[in-house]
């Protein structure tokens, strides 16, 4: 359903002048943006009952400035991405609780998070390959992207305002999403 729907966008695109010889990435992009808003709106459906909409935001803003630059676990179809990226967003929820209530160890979290992005290698999926220049650049800003997040973890932290738990939260989720892609995948086979 989705990627007839961004058939028919990028059809009607095309109609009006862009390069018709794109269409297949105008495609994916425009899949990956709806299935991206779906998401979204899913996550704001929950969080915004239970009074967490802005927390929600947070998360967001933190999950994906990490997420982007330092890649993983990307599934196989749109669906699946949708439930992953649903249940990891939701359970941010609770990992905000969690933290709150473990307020002391939020900062050992928070090192160890960073420990593992300065020590570890972005994973890039095999069907977006990037140049060193790219690599370079994508690198660059996953350690501004985490000094940021954890100045403001730290401050918060410090001055008691509780709106570390999403940022930190969402620096969470993002290291974790890398980590299922480190793991070695089992084959299927059987002998």
């Amino acid at each position: 359903m989705i990627h007839n729907i961004a058939v028919k966008i990028v059809d009607l695109l095309l109609k009006y002048g862009s390069a018709p010889k794109s269409r297949d990435i105008y495609i994916y992009g425009t899949e990956c943006f709806i299935s991206e808003m779906i998401g979204n709106f899913l996550l704001f459906c929950i969080a915004l009952p239970l009074h967490q909409g802005w927390a929600m935001l947070l998360w967001l803003i933190s999950f994906l400035s990490i997420r982007i630059h330092l890649g993983g676990y990307h599934a196989p179809y749109h669906w699946l991405c949708l439930l992953v990226s649903t249940f990891i967003g939701i359970s941010s929820i609770f990992f905000n609780w969690i933290w709150i209530s473990i307020k002391g160890y939020s900062l050992l979290v928070l090192l160890l998070c960073d420990a593992y992005i300065f020590l570890t290698k972005a994973v890039v999926h095999k069907n977006h390959p990037m140049s060193p220049k790219k690599l370079y650049r994508e690198r660059l800003l996953l350690l501004i992207n985490t000094f940021i997040i954890t100045i403001v973890v730290v401050v918060c932290l410090f001055v008691g305002n509780n709106w570390y738990s999403p940022i930190l939260s969402g620096l969470f989720c993002s290291v974790g999403m890398s980590l299922i892609t480190k793991f070695p995948k089992r084959s299927s086979d059987t002998d």
